[in-house]
């Protein structure tokens, strides 16, 4: 009886078309899968990935790293997409974890593109930049109860609340929330009553600590 396993080659051809017709399902006209410029299969939908990512298509790169894990088609480097695409949506600890996985990557491509990311997150991190980036997201995502998580734990582990950053993002914040009618239009007023309303819940975790 003749074996009825599809060849790689079969395969890649099926991945190639589903994932064809998922970026059309999604309006989106393939720049590399199908165009012959990269091998068919892991290789075209990664590339594909990079354009995604430079337009911010998140959505339509996870199918498409769904589609590749439905077919058992696989490439570590989906593993860093999926890193830049919880990133992007402010999910700084699950981009974290992910790429620490990578560290232990029998790869030196991989160790490295893992440590270097890594390395770029603990500077933003640092510096108070990722903060921006995590709320700016939330924010677009209506995460309200995501960004007063943030704020909070910004405020509990700032040891300078002039930090340009952190009174960056509380800017941002204090802007996107309704006013009352006639509220002063005062930047530092409003900055100051959102710190005013962080410093009472950090107060009142204390007081709920101590009883």
């Amino acid at each position: 009886m003749a074996d009825q396993t599809p060849t790689r080659s079969a395969q890649a051809e099926v991945l190639r078309e589903e994932a064809i017709a998922l970026c059309k399902r999604a309006g989106w006209s393939p720049q590399c899968i199908g165009t012959e410029r990269f091998k068919i299969g892991v290789s075209e939908i990664y590339e594909e990935l990079r354009c995604l990512q430079k337009v911010c298509c998140v959505d339509i790169s996870e199918e498409l790293i769904e589609c590749c894990r439905k077919h058992q088609q696989w490439s570590p480097l989906f593993e860093d997409v999926e890193a830049r695409i919880a990133l992007f949506r402010g999910e700084t600890n699950k981009a974290e974890l992910i790429w620490s996985d990578l560290l232990n990557h029998q790869s030196e491509t991989m160790h490295r593109i893992a440590d270097q990311s890594l390395r770029a997150l603990s500077t933003k991190r640092d510096s108070g930049e990722q903060l921006v980036d995590d709320v700016l997201q939330a924010l677009d995502r209506n995460q309200q109860h995501l960004v007063d998580q943030m704020l909070y734990e910004a405020v509990m582990a700032s040891s300078d609340f002039n930090d340009p950053f952190f009174v960056s993002a509380l800017d941002i914040v204090s802007r996107s929330r309704s006013k009352p009618e006639h509220w002063p239009w005062n930047r530092e007023l409003l900055i100051d009553q959102l710190m005013l309303t962080l410093f009472e819940q950090q107060l009142l975790a204390w007081d709920n600590h101590v009883e």
